[in-house]
């Protein structure tokens, strides 16, 4: 047996490990496509609260607050955007040393200490600007002191786990239900259980209510306005459990469902005896919410039309089901020294060291799962840079459309940005670098690999011969005085020749001063005769550079492959969004035919 005290030294060794392991992805792990998303939407902009800022479930309110705050303070690099969310992990790691040192036995005590901290699909998230991981962390303390709470009737402990929860939510509105079952639990052991004082606990229950009406509010704007999209309604096995599988357990997908399955029972049937003997007391805690978590989903899908969830939105399931076996099994020992114990407890370690095994084979610094194919966006960025450098030119990149905002990122975090991604020429042959999947079909034979990120499965490809190019359009616009019109048009034409070509602008435009983000983008729209548009191509300014200075000059290529039918005008024009003021320079901008790469003999 090992002393009290070389235990204790070898469980803050465990988390003091883990947050270093964390805090080492957060500096390591490229960007995130949601990350981005988050960052260019919310945190560069300063806009984050619902309704001031724009409407999406890509949101996740705290995570972008704070995020805000850290990015003014400290900087743009991914390791500051993700601050607050690693040094969550400090708090989850520190509730999860909490909560197992509640148990008696000593083999419970470390499975759960391992299950929570060895759970790599949660420690993924406190090392990327999302929600999820300030929101398990702070689920985690909720429910700490709130088991606390329930033995011990104190005020600060219930003040923690009703604030906990109402922040945990604000980080990640599907533990709305958790939320209000917490709210339920207190509501019921007050009437029942505890000796606390009634008035200052109804007060906190007070604003912990107006928070939790505030939040189902929150969740049906979101519901009519198409937001609650994530998940599927495919059921329980299919959309819960299969997709934590692949994307949480990777190491142990095949068994996965099985062994979750098996916890279920295994919760199922030690709740049942739990009761039975003892009746309603603190541990049946972990079981209500894991249980009412697991209820509310099923309700929520058949009478709601909500979605299952899936993956990252069903994580929570991923801590509260072993907090709910370890505790009750330890109490079921504690009460029971019958054979049935000693099976009950060899089941749950089995079906408990998946966490950490898992966490063995999962283990890396360099990409999250759920967002594999973001891992090649550094490197790529970089090979482009370098290449368009040294050629002197601005080239085109065509991707697929979730591909996208890494790069704008890190030319934004290098204040050097490159051509945008454009979808809209993925698979084709006409851009000069493609972003791609080669098991995506597509016309790669004119293109040769410079570039391959094995985690993403991704090759960079640059074209073997450029296309040739015929001079269409040529335009120069002199200098604006300052303005706050919406729309500065550079070019408009009749373009009824030019169904089936391919047409790329190249844009040279001197810009203003500009030292915050300025809503801006440069858009090229072909459309009918009768103004229905065919195609529209946008360069968004503020997801390019941090600031402008005055005079400096904006390179950008826009392609516009195969011409669709009924084309009959273009326009390419600057678009004021918020109608600031503004004196644009002068700009230069070139209408360019690409011709058919001649035949080889």
């Amino acid at each position: 047996m090992i002393s009290e005290r070389t235990e204790r030294l070898l469980t803050w060794a465990l988390a003091g490990g883990l947050f270093l392991y964390v805090l080492f992805r957060a500096i390591l792990v490229p960007i995130t496509y949601d990350e981005v998303t988050t960052f260019f939407r919310y945190i560069n902009l300063g806009h984050y609260w619902p309704g001031d800022g724009l409407w999406d479930a890509n949101n996740h309110i705290l995570n972008s607050f704070l995020s805000i705050w850290s990015f003014r303070v400290f900087g743009v690099d991914e390791v500051w955007l993700r601050l607050p969310n690693v040094l969550a992990s400090m708090i989850y790691l520190a509730a999860a040393v909490g909560l197992s040192s509640l148990i008696a036995n000593k083999r419970l005590k470390w499975l759960l200490l391992l299950a929570l901290c060895c759970n790599h699909f949660v420690l993924e998230f406190f090392a990327v600007s999302r929600g999820y991981g300030l929101s398990m962390a702070l689920l985690l303390l909720s429910i700490l002191f709130l088991y606390k709470w329930s033995i011990n009737s104190g005020l600060t402990e219930l003040f923690m786990a009703l604030a906990a929860i109402q922040l945990a939510t604000l980080a990640n509105l599907s533990l709305l239900t958790v939320n209000l079952l917490i709210v339920l639990w207190v509501v019921g052991w007050l009437l029942l259980k505890t000796r606390t004082k009634l008035i200052p606990s109804f007060l906190m229950l007070a604003v912990s209510g107006w928070c939790v009406k505030w939040f189902v509010e929150l969740s049906f704007e979101y519901k009519e306005r198409g937001l609650l999209y994530y998940g599927s309604g495919s059921g329980i096995w299919d959309s819960m459990l299969l997709s934590l599988a692949g994307q949480g357990f990777p190491g142990v997908e095949s068994a996965f469902p099985f062994v979750a399955a098996g916890i279920v029972l295994v919760l199922s049937v030690v709740t049942v005896i739990h009761i039975l003997k003892n009746g309603l007391e603190e541990r049946i805690l972990f079981a209500y919410l894991f249980f009412g978590a697991l209820m509310a989903v099923v309700f929520m899908h058949h009478f709601m039309g909500v979605n299952y969830p899936e993956d990252r939105v069903a994580m929570h399931f991923l801590v509260l089901a072993p907090v709910a076996v370890v505790f009750l099994v330890d109490k079921l020992l504690s009460t029971d020294i019958e054979r049935k114990s000693s099976v009950v407890l060899m089941f749950a370690s089995l079906l408990l060291l998946i966490f950490p095994i898992n966490m063995a084979l999962s283990a890396n610094l360099t990409r999250v799962r759920l967002w594999k194919e973001d891992a090649c966006a550094r490197s790529f960025y970089e090979t482009i840079l370098k290449e368009s450098e040294e050629s002197g030119t601005t080239p085109t990149i065509a991707g697929y459309r979730l591909r996208d905002l890494p790069l704008y990122y890190y030319g934004f975090k290098n204040n050097h940005p490159i051509t945008v991604i454009q979808d809209i020429a993925y698979r084709g042959d006409e851009a000069d670098y493609q972003y791609a999947l080669l098991s995506e079909d597509g016309l790669w034979d004119k293109y040769e690999k410079i570039g391959f990120n094995k985690a993403a499965g991704l090759h960079l490809l640059k074209r073997k011969k450029p296309q040739l190019q015929t001079l269409w359009a040529e335009r120069t616009t002199g200098p604006h005085t300052l303005n706050s019109e919406p729309y500065t048009v550079f070019f408009e034409s009749d373009i009824d020749s030019m169904v089936g070509k391919d047409l790329v602008w190249e844009i040279e435009l001197e810009m203003p001063a500009i030292d915050k983000p300025f809503l801006a983008w440069i858009t090229t729209d072909i459309s009918t005769s009768e103004n229905e548009n065919l195609m529209l191509e946008t360069i968004v300014l503020d997801w390019l550079k941090p600031t402008w200075q005055e005079g400096e000059l904006l390179r950008q290529k826009i392609l516009m492959p195969n011409i669709p039918e009924g084309a009959s005008h273009i326009k390419l024009y600057f678009w004021n969004i918020e109608q600031k003021p503004i004196a644009l320079g002068e700009a230069r901008v070139k209408l360019i035919e690409l011709a058919q790469d001649e035949p080889t003999n």
